[in-house]
């Protein structure tokens, strides 16, 4: 059986490095069908035990721990055609191109939980979706579905999360309780 705690505290000591990327992807974003810098960058940061199979174009499926059935989590490579006007320190040094709407953290979260389920005893295999083309007509996640990877990586479930900055911010899994 999986120890839960031990994953979370896992998953928690990775965030520094998954706002770093987080950092990192926003200040270099690409449109969709152009993805391949925000790719590499992706699979850079993952384990190293991690196996890639790209499909799509620009996207990849890659899989952390042994065959069979596994969960899959998706996130999206693509930027938005938007000038930032942020100021941030990490804003976008592309004109007219940004992560306005959470792709870059989507990609840091799902980089978090890679490295956190590759790190110790794991709770299944993950499938990392690295979706192209979110953000345009035909989406890249038609052209994952079709291309049989999720059958071959025997995926079970798909997560698909997104942000909402308007929601205060959850308490660390390491100030809980037990």
């Amino acid at each position: 059986m999986t120890d839960l705690p031990n994953l979370l505290e896992r998953l928690t000591a990775e965030l520094p490095a998954a706002i770093a990327l987080r950092h990192d992807l926003h200040r270099h974003p690409d449109l969709s069908g152009g993805e391949e810098g925000t790719l590499n960058r992706v699979l850079l940061a993952m384990p190293g035990m991690a196996s890639v199979r790209r499909v799509a174009g620009t996207g990849a499926v890659l899989r952390v721990g042994a065959s069979g059935p596994s969960v899959a989590v998706r996130a999206e490579l693509d930027g938005l055609p938007v000038t930032e006007a942020t100021g941030l320190p990490w804003a976008s040094t592309r004109p007219d191109v940004m992560h306005a709407c959470g792709h870059d953290v989507h990609l840091a979260a799902l980089v978090a939980v890679a490295r956190a389920v590759a790190a110790g005893e794991s709770p299944g295999t993950l499938i990392g979706i690295l979706q192209p083309r979110e953000e345009s007509a035909p989406s890249g996640a038609y052209d994952i579905a079709i291309s049989g990877a999720l059958e071959q990586e025997q995926v079970h479930a798909v997560i698909g999360a997104h942000v909402q900055p308007a929601l205060p911010r959850a308490p660390s899994p390491a100030r809980r309780g037990p």
